[in-house]
């Protein structure tokens, strides 16, 4: 009897050893990823990326197509920057004829366009080994791609490395922003006297204080912009 019960026991400890042996080694197979699994959990995360990507990308273009003012609010600000910062570097000397200011006024009222032309000192001129003088303009241009029913212009900037005898003549024109309505400029030694026009040909002067203001057709509404430059780089 106590042989029998002993040979059961056994068998019975065998069985769980083996039952147990074989749990565990499920379980170790069942430990991790097999590398289909893994696959398939990279394709699904790269699918749900791809749509969550799709769907801000649409936003983005909706919300760009719906508000074409901010576009235009961006141009014109890097726009009005530029004129600001060139003409905050104005090079003037009294002695050196070929230096000038030249500023005059074309239209009336809201729809002025105004120009300018200076010596302006380059800020990288050593760094990128050009001259550190140029000549600089800036002017309205018809813009003939326009179909619109308002008369829209293209703001341009003139760059010439040669600094010569023929101001507003020459170099390279690049355009900084279309849309424009105008361009209107307004220049003062003290802050009270604001003239439309300047030449230092005949004063041999140069503005202290320059308010700049500009105007661009965004859909169907207009955006004003406006600014003071103050001609620093005068030598008496």
């Amino acid at each position: 009897m106590k042989r029998r019960t002993a040979a059961a026991l056994n068998s019975a400890s065998a069985r769980r050893g083996l039952a147990m042996r074989r749990a565990g080694g499920h379980l170790s197979a069942r430990a991790g990823f097999t590398v289909a699994e893994l696959v398939i959990v990279v394709l699904l995360i790269g699918f749900l990326f791809s749509m969550m990507f799709g769907v801000i990308f649409g936003l983005t273009q909706v919300t760009t197509m719906s508000s074409p003012s901010s576009t235009a609010k961006a141009a014109g600000f890097l726009a009005l920057e530029n004129i600001r910062s060139s003409i905050d570097q104005t090079y003037f000397q009294r002695d050196i004829r070929r230096l000038v200011f030249l500023a005059k006024t074309t239209g009336k009222g809201d729809r002025r366009r105004d120009q300018v032309t200076f010596a302006c000192v380059h800020p990288n001129a050593d760094s990128l080994g050009v001259p550190a003088v140029r000549e600089v303009s800036f002017y309205l241009e018809e813009d003939k791609a326009d179909t619109g029913d308002v008369k829209t212009y293209v703001l341009m900037r003139r760059e010439d490395e040669m600094v010569d005898d023929k101001p507003g003549e020459g170099g390279n024109h690049y355009p900084l922003v279309r849309g424009v309505l105008a361009l209107k400029m307004r220049y003062s030694l003290n802050g009270k006297d604001w003239k439309d026009d300047w030449d230092s040909t005949r004063r041999r002067r140069i503005p202290r204080m320059v308010q700049i203001q500009l105007r661009i057709q965004a859909g169907n509404r207009s955006i004003r912009f406006e600014t003071m430059a103050q001609p620093g780089l005068y030598i008496r």
